[in-house]
């Protein structure tokens, strides 16, 4: 995963919270060591999101040292644009009812979450400061 300047992770940001009408939240994102990541979640990932959704406001950690396994390869997620916008899918999609108790209902917003990624960054990616649409 190459790693971006601050400015383009911000970019990025905004370009994507556009896109998902989420502009009103206030997110900011940064990098993050994978054991802090790790630690926020119990478990390892590319990158992560908290958020208050009474407040709407959040934060997106990127992994900065992410060990990529086959799965993150082969469905594209190695990459920061594909993170950020996972994490904000998971904003987009908050209001569904998901028992985080129950892998399989994890296992089933992360493969939507997925889908909607592939279908959004096939249609145009953001790139250096700008949309490629």
């Amino acid at each position: 995963m190459a790693k971006w300047s601050q400015k383009a992770l911000d970019s990025c940001l905004k370009h994507w919270q556009k896109v998902l009408g989420l502009s009103h939240w206030d997110i900011s994102i940064t990098y993050a060591e994978g054991r802090d990541i790790e630690d926020l979640l119990g478990y390892s990932a590319l990158a992560s999101i908290s958020s208050s959704p009474s407040m709407e406001r959040a934060i997106i950690r990127i992994n900065s040292t992410p060990e990529l396994d086959e799965d993150a390869i082969i469905y594209g997620s190695d990459d920061v644009e594909w993170s950020i916008l996972h994490e904000l899918l998971h904003l987009y999609y908050i209001d569904l009812s998901i028992n985080k108790e129950d892998k399989v209902q994890g296992e089933l917003i992360e493969r939507i979450i997925n889908k909607t990624c592939k279908a959004l960054l096939t249609t145009g990616r953001f790139k250096n400061g700008s949309s490629s649409r």
